[in-house]
């Protein structure tokens, strides 16, 4: 039989229902106890919810209430609103005020001349502005310029982009520097009007222009205002110095004076070959049309600027103008007749053919008749558009009715060529009086000829003068550069809006109303919040037995914090000794008919006010009050508590500031600022910044140190934190300085890069650039510090005292004191180590200066016989610019030369030597072999500027005369001079000269024109020697095989010329290249002696010639440091200090400096950092990637650390790389933990210093591989003088979080600083605690958060316990109800049974 599964089936009873009754009469009752708790719980976080808004709303009242302002707030009152009204701030003094404006303060403005368009070109250059008081004399005259220092001037680039009316107006504005650039169009023109951004006297406008004439029409200054000046155009290009090309070609131009255009030709003279010639020949060219013009000779002057062309007018003033018009000359073809009235070209053809710069031949065909001669053009024009040739070539006619053709495009390289006249016709001949013709253009001198018009004295016109505001205030006369004045009347702004007639009475008055709508507030916001409080926390007694409280009734939560707000409220504030103390004095009261809410009587306020304002305020704000001057209060926190604390300093704040190096031609002024020294890059309290300064020259240092200050001061990114910078020249230093504008640690002022010019010529150097100054040592040290007497100990120096110096990257070899003798000496004075320091030095070969050397030539031979066969060459030792022939005709196979033996090689070098000695060149040129015994020549001098070059080898065949030339010339046409000439055998050549002479130069023109006749101009040049005597030279080469044969030369050429029948040779050279070759620069290294009076120590110091060179030294031993003060690294002159913070203490307790504020400490002592510091470094320059460490920091072990080969070894450099190694490792970036790493002069090791602070700062150093101990100076564990971190000692002190600011004063005490802490800020301070997320009530809310989650835990936990009763009693009654089966299925067989033997005993009965 199948078993039971349903639930009281077995039985038939309705035990499912049964159980479902059971389990709900169980859970029931908890449930329920769930629910209701948690409708409580959320009931409660609504309801705090409630009270926190209200809080929230009343701390927001309260932000105004403790601030200061908040009660100083104060109304101005004016007579005459029109006139003067009046804004006041805080600091607003009541009272009445009597103004008088005379006088509005004004902008300045300038405006240009009229420019035809917007879009007009007006010039290229740089524009540089200045800000100050301008002064002007007697008319109006243009007296002074005084800068205004509290300005900051500023340059603009005018190039080509921007060179526009309109692009300098936006290239100005766009540079948004203090001037508003526009453009008003006036009737006559578009002017540019400058005008300064802020008004007053002293913000004038004055403005520089440089570069083109255009753009020096914006000037305005004191020279463009008085003095007049001549119309200039720009310079050319074309060289002049040796005529211009005047000698062969002739050029032209055309120029505009005063309106009238001219056409210059300069027509060509085969005598100009000088600059001066050239002017001359322009300027005649130039008079000529000047005066045809009716001008006069002179009016336009042709002047040189470096040997290039320019004009300027003869007469200064704003009335010269002068422009150049077209640069050289088209070509043009005039026709020979003059036109007719008019032609009948169908009848009779015009034909012809044009070619344009040699290119394509174009025929022309005129066949249309014409009625007028102006027709007769119109024909020939349309011909040439039909032709395709217009845009080359146009048509026009001249004055006298003449046809002209006339080249487009000016210049040499342009021509026309008229050609097949009358092909057709004669209508071209005879009618328009053409013929073949090839016409160029002319070139001209390089002028621009779209420059534009130029004029004498342009110069901006003043249009409004800057002036300042001059009023009266009670009778005292004041001056303003703004209409809007502050600062005379105390916390109040005057607004002068006009010149007034009569007196006008400002009345500054405390604006109670203002305060008093704020106490309202105030009252209203906490009514509010006790309102909620007192719903929340009600209490009913009449309701049910024992009464009914509200959802928070009882809560300590709420309960404790309206006391504490109750209590702030009721009681007087702490500290205040006025005349009110407490809310109820001045009509805050408790209203116990209202529920004890507030009540405010503003009436009662209002009296109070109007005569305790001062008291009021510290009632309710935050206030503090020094007894010190140069002290004040900034501000407190929250910790910090009421009362008086005492203050002293122990170190006041300073600046950032820079000492540039000595440098004693700053002294003598006119210093030039050029590429070399005008760009640097600034570092200024951290910020970097490209800096450039203006090039030109200065008047004095102090004008550029003015330049300097205002370059650097008008940068974007220092003018965007506010940083400045003060720049001076000290006279007496001869040098400039710096100073930070902020003060504290982090203000600084120096330079990460510079030219090096700009160290060398300004001393402004970078970190790293100067001298070296070594070590001070009290063995270095003599009695009265001069180099020249004894040391106090002689100095005794061995072979272990090595160093290496570098300059600028250049390492010597390793240098050993005394040398390499490595015996011990002893040295007496500090003359005598220098110089042996010295020679170590200069006489290595890194530092060597070269000779200038020529390339090897021929091989000389032993006893080589230079009288045999002559040698020449000519040297020059200045680039070409002259030269020295040197004739080698010695014997050296006979004659001893220099003492050395005959016959040998060293005779023949010697031999040559004494030709050089015999010229000009003894003791500058030296003769020298190499090791192939080839010769070559070397400078005696050394470095750069020394240079040496063969200008020839050998020298050319050349017949020198025996007479000197007459003085008045000779008549050759009376009796002429002949001969003849044989150049290389080619055959003798007949010269004839044969025209009257006037002079000697005359009579060499003459013989030069004679061989030219002949054909011997490029084979032959005639010159005169020193004594005008006559000198043929062979003019197409060197050497032994060029010869000059002179044949039948005649009486006259005998007696005249000085010339006879001969033969000569030229004479060949050495083999040398023709290079121009320099020597080297080395490095000049000084080392000199400094001793410190102070401290009786005396130190070396190295030089070089240049402030730019950076020194340093390497590889040097301990010896070298101990003996010589020499240690590795860079050790230059410290010229930029940064500045320090303002140190003292409040209350007793050391404060924490920050610029010039102090802050009161938490405690006496607070908590320090771990460090690792052990002892001192060795080679650092020696570190490999295998020289490894680790560092523990805070108890966390780092990765492997390694710096590998280090190439900047000074200890700073190498510390900061070191920090950034550690900083990086892996193992330390997860775990949050860093470190500082600096190099300790005093130990001379490296220090690493924990980030944190406290008992579980430190740091250790393990795990040393390779050599990394000796090479960074480290041991395992924390060093020989390091330390673990410490905790903070002592309680915190009640002024902890007070700030004040030392602005100056004295060392020592400084009197007190009295803090009190209103209602208002100790009701937001309680605010913060409660509405803080970790505060009172945020605390509470999470406890009925949990308690939330904790209900829902115990449902969870009811529901798995119902579930297992429920399953524990189905099974129970599944078991009872499978028994109750069984039990029914026995009674029904019973019964069954029972009813058969019942029926069977009826049965048997019956029977």
């Amino acid at each position: 039989m199948a078993s039971i599964q349903s639930l009281g089936v077995g039985s038939g009873l309705l035990t499912s229902e049964l159980v479902e009754q059971i389990i709900e009469a169980e859970r029931a009752p908890v449930a329920a106890r769930l629910d209701q708790k948690q409708a409580v719980a959320e009931a409660k976080i609504t309801a705090y919810g409630e009270v926190t808004s209200a809080l929230s709303s009343f701390d927001a009242v309260l932000q105004s209430l403790k601030l200061p302002s908040t009660f100083n707030a104060s109304t101005v009152s004016s007579t005459n609103d029109a006139a003067v009204t009046g804004t006041a701030s805080s600091l607003a003094v009541t009272g009445n005020y009597t103004l008088n404006v005379s006088q509005l303060a004004q902008s300045h403005s300038v405006a240009s001349s009229a420019y035809e368009e917007v879009t007009s070109t007006v010039g290229t250059g740089v524009l540089n502005f200045r800000f100050g008081t301008t002064t002007y004399g007697v008319g109006n005259s243009y007296d002074a310029f005084t800068l205004n220092p509290d300005t900051t001037s500023k340059s603009l680039v005018i190039g080509s982009s921007n060179n526009t009316l309109a692009g300098i107006r936006d290239a100005v504005n766009n540079a948004n520097f203090g001037v508003q650039a526009s453009i008003v169009d006036d009737g006559s023109g578009y002017r540019l009007v400058f005008s300064s951004k802020n008004s007053g006297a002293k913000n004038s406008i004055e403005i520089t222009a440089s570069g083109t004439d255009g753009l020096r029409a914006l000037n305005y200054n004191m020279s463009s205002q008085n003095t007049p000046q001549a119309a200039t155009t720009a310079t050319g290009s074309l060289d002049l110095s040796a005529g211009g090309g005047l000698d062969s070609v002739s050029r032209a131009f055309s120029i505009q004076y005063q309106g009238i255009a001219m056409d210059i030709v300069v027509p060509s003279n085969g005598s100009i070959d000088t600059t001066a010639e050239a002017l001359a020949a322009i300027q005649t060219a130039l008079d000529t049309q000047l005066i045809a013009n009716g001008f006069s000779a002179g009016d336009v002057l042709a002047s040189d600027d470096g040997d290039a062309l320019f004009f300027q007018t003869a007469a200064t003033g704003f009335d010269q103008e002068l422009r150049v018009l077209t640069e050289g000359s088209s070509a043009s073809i005039t026709g020979g007749t003059t036109l007719s009235a008019g032609f009948d070209f169908a009848t009779n053809n015009a034909t012809f053919s044009i070619t344009v710069d040699g290119g394509a031949v174009t025929p022309i065909t005129i066949s249309t008749a014409s009625a007028s001669r102006q027709e007769t053009v119109d024909l020939v024009n349309a011909a040439l558009t039909t032709a395709g040739i217009s845009g080359d070539v146009v048509a026009s006619l001249s004055e006298s009715n003449e046809l002209i053709f006339t080249r487009v495009s000016p210049g040499s390289a342009n021509s026309i060529e008229i050609s097949a006249v009358d092909v057709g016709g004669t209508g071209a001949s005879a009618e328009l009086g053409l013929s073949a013709t090839l016409v160029s253009g002319l070139d001209g001198f390089g002028l621009d000829d779209s420059e534009g018009l130029v004029e004498g004295s342009v110069r901006l016109t003043e249009t409004i003068a800057a002036q300042n505001a001059n009023f009266t205030v009670n009778g005292l006369s004041i001056s303003r550069a703004s209409n809007l004045v502050t600062g005379v009347v105390t916390g109040t702004t005057l607004n002068l809006k006009a010149v007034t007639a009569g007196p006008v009475t400002i009345a500054v008055s405390k604006d109670a109303s203002a305060i008093s709508a704020k106490l309202e507030e105030f009252v209203s916001a906490y009514n509010q919040l006790k309102g909620v409080a007192d719903v929340l926390t009600a209490f009913n007694p009449d309701a049910g037995d024992k009464g009914e409280g509200s959802l928070l009734t009882g809560d300590s939560t709420l309960r404790l914090a309206m006391s504490e707000i109750n209590t702030i409220l009721r009681r007087s504030v702490t500290g205040l000794t006025g005349n009110v103390r407490s809310l109820s004095e001045i009509g805050i009261s408790t209203n116990q008919n209202s529920g004890y809410q507030l009540s405010f009587d503003s009436a009662k306020f209002a009296e109070k006010f109007a005569t305790n304002s001062k008291d009021i305020l510290a009632m309710f704000a935050t206030a503090g009050s020094t007894t010190d001057s140069f002290i004040s209060y900034s501000s407190a926190t929250s910790s910090t508590q009421p009362g008086t604390y005492n203050i002293e300093v122990t170190r006041l704040a300073t600046t950032g500031t820079f000492n540039g190096q000595s440098v004693a031609s700053l002294a003598a002024g006119s210093i030039v600022i050029d590429d070399n020294n005008d760009e640097m890059t600034v570092l200024l309290n951290g910020v970097s910044a490209d800096i450039s300064l203006v090039q030109g020259t200065y008047t004095t240092a102090a004008d550029l140190a003015e330049h300097i200050q205002t370059r650097i001061n008008s940068n974007a990114d220092y003018t965007a934190s506010k940083y400045k910078v003060a720049v001076t020249y000290n006279a007496t230093d001869m040098r400039f300085e710096m100073a930070s504008n902020t003060y504290g640690s982090s203000s600084n002022i120096g330079f990460l890069e510079v030219e090096s010019g700009m160290a060398s010529q300004l001393g402004l150097t970078s970190p790293y650039q100067g001298d070296y100054f070594g070590n001070q040592l009290s063995g270095l040290s003599t009695p009265t510090g001069l180099s020249s007497e004894n040391f106090d100990t002689a100095v005794t120096i061995n072979s272990d005292t090595s160093f290496k110096i570098n300059v600028n990257g250049i390492t010597s070899s390793l240098l050993t004191i005394p040398g390499t003798s490595g015996s011990p000496v002893s040295y007496n004075s500090p003359d005598d180590l220098i110089a042996a320091v010295s020679v170590q030095i200069n006489n290595d070969p890194a530092f060597a200066f070269t000779p200038a050397q020529t390339a090897v030539g021929d091989t000389l031979v032993a006893g080589q016989n230079f009288s045999a066969a002559n040698l020449s060459l000519s040297i020059s030792l200045d680039g070409g610019s002259s030269e020295t022939q040197v004739l080698i005709d010695g014997d050296a196979s006979s004659v001893s030369f220099g003492g050395q033996v005959i016959g040998t090689i060293e005779n023949s070098l010697a031999a040559v030597q004494d030709a050089i000695d015999n010229s000009a060149l003894t003791g500058l040129v030296t003769a020298k072999l190499d090791g192939s015994n080839q010769i070559y020549f070397e400078t005696v001098a050394t470095g750069d500027s020394s240079q040496i070059q063969v200008v020839s080898n050998g020298s050319p065949a050349q017949v020198i005369g025996d007479v000197v030339f007459a003085p008045t010339g000779f008549d050759f046409a009376s009796s002429n001079a002949s001969f003849e000439i044989d150049i290389d055998g080619a055959g003798p050549v007949a010269v004839l000269v044969s025209t009257a002479t006037s002079d000697p130069a005359d009579t060499l023109a003459k013989v030069q024109d004679a061989l030219t006749l002949a054909g011997l101009g490029s084979l032959v040049t005639a010159t005169l020697d020193g004594s005008d005597q006559l000198v043929l030279t062979y003019a197409s080469g060197n050497g032994a095989g060029t010869q000059v044969e002179i044949l039948n030369a005649n009486g006259t050429a005998n007696t005249e010329l000085g010339i006879n029948n001969q033969v000569v040779n030229g004479l060949d050279g050495l083999g040398i290249a023709q290079t121009n070759n320099t020597g080297e620069d080395g490095i000049a290294v000084t080392v000199n002696y400094e001793y410190d009076s102070d401290t009786s120590l005396g130190r070396l110091v190295f030089s070089t010639d240049s402030l730019a060179d950076q020194i340093s030294f390497s590889n040097a031993s301990s010896a070298a440091g101990s003996k010589l003060g020499v240690v590795t690294g860079y050790s230059p002159l410290i010229t930029a200090t940064d500045g320090v913070n303002v140190a003292g203490t409040i209350n007793g307790v050391e404060a924490e400096g920050t610029g010039q504020y102090l802050r009161a400490a938490s405690g006496n002592v607070q908590a320090q950092p771990g460090f690792y510091l052990n002892t001192t470094i060795g080679d650092l320059s020696s570190s490999t990637i295998s020289d490894t460490f680790r560092v523990n920091v805070d108890g966390i072990l780092s990765d492997s650390i390694t710096l590998g080969t280090i190439s900047n070894t000074t200890p700073s450099v190498v510390a900061s790389s070191m920090q950034a190694a550690i900083n990086n490792s892996p193992a330390l970036i997860a775990a949050g933990v860093s470190v500082v790493v600096e190099y300790d002069t005093n130990t001379g090791g490296f220090g690493i210093i924990s980030n944190s602070t406290g008992t579980t700062s430190k740091v250790e150093i393990g795990d040393l591989q390779g050599n990394a101990g000796s090479i960074f100076g480290f041991i395992a564990g924390k060093g020989a003088v390091g330390k673990a971190g410490t905790a903070a000692s002592g309680t915190a002190d009640d002024a902890k979080g007070l700030r004040v600011l030392i602005s100056g004063g004295a060392i020592g005490s400084r009197g007190s600083v009295s803090y009190i802490k209103g209602v208002a800020e100790n009701l937001s301070v309680l605010m913060d605690s409660f509405l803080d997320s970790s505060g009172l009530f945020a605390a509470r809310t999470n406890a009925l958060t949990a308690e939330l989650a904790t209900i829902e835990e115990k449902r969870t936990a009811l529901d798995e316990r119902i579930a297992r009763s429920e399953a524990r009693l189905r099974t129970s009654f599944l078991a009872n109800d499978k028994i109750i089966s069984q039990l029914n299925t026995t009674a029904d067989f019973l019964t069954s049974q029972l009813e058969a033997l019942e029926s069977l005993a009826s049965s048997r009965s019956s029977k």
